[in-house]
């Protein structure tokens, strides 16, 4: 005749190994499962390891590389982390209505261009009408990257038209808000 075991507390050990460096990373979890065996009864099924993060997120500046251009030319500015990260830091920048002069319109970019943020350049309308936002990540790892509104040349002749983004950035679940920049574009001919 065989024999049984009971076992009224039974645990088995689970090792888990967190390398631990001095990178910003979200919090990182280890799910454990466990699954019953003919003749046995577990308790809880589930459990795991929350791994918190303690490093502080790197500070995130936004500087101009071309923000007065020559219509045909780039609006660009760079997005840069104090130190790499181990995740991708995201940002976001908000359209927003100029507060003096005349915004860019929906035809004074290249149509490919807006067509990726899902809008359409006709009929022409301000380009922040429908509040597009342009989404930009500094990849894990790195420490810059750039953000770029392709202009294109037209047959009018125009006075400076400008653009406005409010610069957000993404911290675990909260949109914390970064700088409001400018940019302007002069006509090709008056260049």
């Amino acid at each position: 005749m065989a024999s049984r075991t009971s076992c009224r507390s039974c645990s088995v050990g689970v090792s888990i190994t967190v390398k631990g460096n001095s990178r910003y990373n979200y919090d990182l979890r280890h799910e454990v499962a466990a699954k019953a065996v003919r003749g046995t009864a577990v308790g809880d099924a589930f459990g795991g390891v929350l791994v918190e993060n303690d490093d502080p997120m790197p500070t995130v500046t936004v500087t101009p590389v071309a923000d007065s251009v020559t219509e045909g030319q780039k609006l660009t500015w760079k997005v840069e982390l104090s130190q790499p990260a181990d995740t991708n830091i995201e940002t976001r920048f908000d359209l927003l209505p100029v507060r003096e002069g005349t915004e860019l319109s929906t035809k004074d970019v290249d149509e490919e261009w807006l067509s990726e943020l899902g809008e359409a350049a006709d009929p022409e309308r301000p380009l922040s009408t429908d509040s597009p936002s342009l989404w930009v990540s500094v990849p894990k790892g790195e420490t810059s990257t750039e953000v770029s509104v392709p202009t294109v040349t037209d047959a009018l002749t125009e006075s400076e038209e400008s653009l406005r983004m409010q610069v957000y950035i993404l911290k675990e679940d909260e949109w914390l808000e970064g700088p409001l920049l400018t940019g302007k574009v002069t006509d090709a001919r008056q260049g």
